[in-house]
């Protein structure tokens, strides 16, 4: 895995600590054959604009749940969920569809990139699907290539990448289109040790140069120490980690 350019650095925005996030007394469970699991019960979470938040905890414990009512793809049973002033429960699918699609970006732990897509088309895909796509985008995309220490792979396809080279393409994909917020569910689970510090020193440095809202779920330990709060999950509830 090259080197990022330390040379170089990711495009400024401002930023405020102010609650972006907010979980408001939230519900939600599933049906499971004959029985009932719940996931939540009456959860209430603040995260801040800028703020790095790491979510632990064991398989099946909620953590990619709280991802997609995060992100809207899902929603509560009961209770709210509030980006600045949107509440999820108030909006249509496709309402929540075109708001994930232009202030919130993601990155999965299986890459995702598009096989028949180059490196190049796979980065612009964001901006295609909000039909904002512009020349200078492609001046951009370039820029933040290199900023990768990835310039020479625009061409490329992901089956010619590298582990590591495959998950800094899709943590620029995520941040291509200026998102509010990134959500990353266990974006080093496919990476080597020494790849997955890499990756997660490279969300850190976006998060901080960018002043992006991240929420990373994951089982690293090596986050411990760079995210602003590490939170547990366990019997519906979040709280700080031990």
């Amino acid at each position: 895995m090259n080197e990022t350019n330390s040379n170089s650095t990711a495009p400024h925005v401002t930023s405020s600590k102010q609650p972006l996030i907010q979980l408001s007394h939230v519900s939600k469970s599933y049906q499971d054959a004959d029985r009932k699991q719940v996931i939540f019960n009456d959860l209430n979470e603040t995260i801040h604009s800028g703020e790095f938040i790491v979510l632990m905890g064991r398989s099946g414990s909620g953590k990619s749940t709280l991802l997609n009512l995060i992100s809207g793809i899902d929603l509560p049973d009961s209770g709210s969920v509030f980006i600045e002033s949107n509440n999820f429960s108030q909006l249509t699918e496709e309402d929540r569809t075109i708001f994930r699609r232009h202030h919130i970006g993601f990155v999965f732990q299986a890459f995702n990139l598009i096989p028949t897509l180059t490196v190049e088309e796979n980065l612009l895909l964001p901006l295609e699907l909000i039909g904002d796509l512009t020349p200078g985008d492609y001046k951009n995309a370039e820029e933040l290539l290199d900023w990768l220490g990835l310039a020479d792979r625009t061409e490329s396809y992901p089956d010619q990448l590298s582990g590591g080279e495959q998950q800094r393409i899709a943590v620029a994909r995520a941040i291509i289109h200026n998102p509010m917020i990134i959500l990353a569910d266990e974006p080093t689970g496919n990476l080597d040790l020494e790849t997955g510090k890499e990756v997660i020193g490279l969300l850190d440095q976006l998060v901080r140069e960018t002043h992006k809202t991240l929420v990373m779920v994951t089982h690293s330990r090596e986050v411990i120490g760079i995210a602003d709060r590490v939170l547990e999950m366990h019997d519906g509830m979040l709280t700080p980690a031990q």
